[in-house]
């Protein structure tokens, strides 16, 4: 029983990998003809887009979100002093 399940899982596997594939080909050979093309990017409109952020773009005013989303940095905590601490002698300390 386990080796038939295993044939079938696998032929099953198999059949869904060769589909895909053969969808994924058709895809590909023939793109789809409604898409509207875009107007290609000029040097200048990418110029204007590296140097606009996409906020911007959106209409989001930056200092608005920089005073509701940036606060300062707690102040640092005080660190603690380190106390040494003498060392335990043990009972086979005079043997080293």
């Amino acid at each position: 029983m386990h080796s038939l399940s295993y044939r079938l899982g696998h032929q099953f596997g198999t059949l869904v990998v060769r589909a895909r594939a053969a969808l994924i080909t058709a895809m590909l050979d023939h793109p789809n003809e409604n898409e509207d093309e875009d107007e290609p990017l000029t040097p200048l409109s990418l110029k204007e887009l590296s140097d606009t952020p996409a906020m911007v773009r959106k209409g989001v005013s930056l200092n608005e979100w920089y005073a509701k989303n940036v606060t300062c940095a707690p102040p640092p905590k005080p660190r603690r002093k380190r106390v040494k601490a003498e060392r335990k002698r043990g009972a086979l300390d005079p043997l080293i």
